[in-house]
């Protein structure tokens, strides 16, 4: 789970099967279900986006306004690296 300041972002692996809720902090309203290619493994927000790391080792990048993917990328090695560029940037907040 992770908080963008206004939104929860929860995996929501098993029911429904593939997808993520995007869930309204101050009153726990379920705003939206997204739907997924893969089951999602891991979650993450870096001030901008949601990233979700998938079961098939691809992460996704999701823009919080309008839940659209913006990149997917296809291997878990690519969204480590970036993960780390952003850690040792100070700019990623998991």
């Amino acid at each position: 789970m992770v908080f963008d300041g206004a939104i929860v972002w929860a995996l929501l692996g098993f029911f429904p099967s593939r997808s993520i809720a995007k869930i309204r902090a101050s009153d726990a309203t379920l705003l939206q279900v997204v739907n997924l290619m893969q089951v999602p493994e891991s979650i993450a927000f870096d001030g901008t986006h949601v990233w979700v790391g998938q079961g098939d080792g691809t992460a996704i990048k999701l823009r919080i306004s309008d839940v659209a993917t913006v990149a997917t990328y296809g291997s878990s090695r690519d969204i480590f690296l970036y993960f780390l560029y952003e850690l040792q940037s100070d700019q990623l907040g998991v």
